[in-house]
């Protein structure tokens, strides 16, 4: 009974976890965007990611 226990609760906050890592946004294309020297597009669209994602740590680094 413990060891089902303590399976369901490793496999709850796996899935907790996961949720959380799928709320952050892949800045990687909008760096190579700025590296191309698409600014402009980067910051226009940096205020719908703003909206879309607003607990997104990575958007900082935009």
């Amino acid at each position: 009974m413990k060891k089902l226990f303590l399976i369901s609760l490793f496999v709850i906050s796996f899935l907790s976890t996961s949720q959380i890592k799928a709320q952050e946004v892949d800045i990687v294309p909008y760096l190579k965007m700025i590296e191309q020297g698409k600014i402009e597009d980067v910051k226009s669209k940096l205020l719908d990611l703003k909206t879309d994602y607003p607990k997104s740590s990575n958007l900082i680094f935009l």
